[in-house]
């Protein structure tokens, strides 16, 4: 929630240009992340390091169930990735979890990756699916329903986001269901580590200011962003690239965190002490591109990470980025003729949610949301920028998405105080 007089105009600007607030400096390294990385580099052969990757993946979910009852049901919220996958296929392989009580739910647009490759790997793991498509009248984009998220969450966070990870427990009864998410996955096994991470502090806040900016040319002003990130590194870049500190201490835990952890039902296995303690101390060109990770997922589960993905484009891991590319050209392409041939609304294979542009738009029932959301804030009178010609220009064809989703989340943060 937002503290509506304790926020500057400035506070307002950096909501609107992120979509969540840095928290002005007060943000440090989560405690299992500081204590995991005081550890040594692993020093293993490639074939230990294999073989211990993938007992830190059974061994991370296995402390997760060590309590867990026999009738609880689980619930994996799947996508294209490899994150869901890696919790889905671990606790398959679990002799403490009965395949019949692990659900899946697959929320998107069709034509999706993320939408149908997670529709296709719940049914290869012979799993229950639930897919929910964010195009249809039956998903609540109300004002009633995004100031309910708003009101529930622990941060100012991308409300429409944050109202689509919320499906998985509205899908489910909380009672005796156990919920995960795959919250620190990527980051912490590499996808975030640059090939030539800077060596300068101040270097690397400018380029992470550049990377999580939501809205780029705007009409608002822009204040100083740089002097709101910690004046120091949490540490010595030798441990962890300043930019991984950065996204770590600031992005994962004042956006992702509060966006796809929305219940405190939900289990995080990538966050765990066993799991950084492995991840992020193996050899740095072994982290890079998460190259370790994927060779063993694809060792322990080859049947569940031989089928496509979304980080390849449509492809398996295993097909080389060339192959992901030109395949990413074709869906492109196949969207697009769809698109034509039956007069619908182009989307995007790797939009994530839905295409938020045309809902805006209409009739989907955002429109009318964003539109409330978009004159409530104007009569607030906090900023000198006129959203109702912004809104007429977005509805007339010009592209202002970005901005309209940004006040529709800071103004269900400021109606939900």
């Amino acid at each position: 929630m937002i503290e509506s007089n304790s926020w500057s105009v400035d506070d307002y600007l950096t909501f609107l240009h992120f979509r969540y607030y840095p928290a002005g400096g007060k943000t440090d390294i989560p405690p299992q992340i500081r204590s995991a990385i005081s550890n040594q580099t692993l020093e293993y052969s490639k074939p230990e390091l294999l073989e211990r990757g993938e007992q830190c993946i059974l061994q991370s979910i296995k402390n997760h169930i060590k309590n867990a009852s026999a009738n609880n049901t689980h619930v994996v919220p799947l996508s294209g990735g490899l994150d869901s996958r890696t919790i889905l296929a671990a606790l398959i392989t679990s002799n403490k979890v009965d395949q019949q009580n692990i659900k899946t739910v697959s929320f998107g647009s069709p034509r999706t990756w993320d939408f149908e490759l997670g529709q296709q790997i719940a049914r290869a793991a012979g799993v229950k699916n639930i897919a929910i498509d964010l195009t249809s009248p039956e998903v609540d984009w109300s004002i009633d329903n995004l100031l309910n998220v708003a009101q529930s969450s622990s941060k100012p966070v991308p409300i429409l986001e944050a109202r689509a990870n919320r499906l998985p427990v509205e899908n489910f009864e909380s009672k005796n269901t156990i919920f995960w998410s795959g919250f620190m996955g990527d980051p912490s096994v590499g996808s975030h580590q640059p090939s030539n991470p800077h060596r300068d502090w101040e270097l690397a806040k400018s380029e992470f200011i550049d990377n999580n900016l939501i809205i780029g040319d705007s009409p608002l002003h822009k204040p100083d962003f740089v002097g709101q990130l910690p004046s120091e590194a949490y540490f010595d870049e030798s441990l962890l690239t300043y930019e991984e500190q950065l996204d770590f201490a600031i992005r994962q835990e004042n956006y992702i965190r509060p966006t796809v952890v929305p219940d405190e039902q939900y289990l995080t296995p990538f966050a765990c002490d066993e799991w950084l303690s492995f991840w992020l101390n193996i050899p740095r060109d072994q982290r890079r591109g998460r190259k370790l990770f994927r060779q063993v997922v694809y060792s322990a589960f080859p049947d569940l990470f031989s089928l496509p993905s979304s980080t390849n484009y449509g492809l398996p891991i295993t097909s080389s980025r060339l192959q992901g590319n030109l395949n990413g050209v074709k869906e492109i392409a196949k969207n697009w003729l769809y698109s034509k041939i039956y007069k619908k609304t182009y989307t995007h294979p790797n939009t994530n949610y839905l295409n938020f542009e045309s809902a805006i738009r209409g009739p989907h029932q955002l429109h009318k949301s964003a539109e409330y959301l978009l004159e409530s804030f104007e009569e607030r009178d906090i900023l000198e920028i006129n959203l109702s010609s912004i809104w007429d220009q977005h509805q007339a064809g010009e592209d202002h998405t970005e901005l309209i989703r940004s006040v529709m989340s800071l103004e269900s943060h400021l109606l939900s105080n």
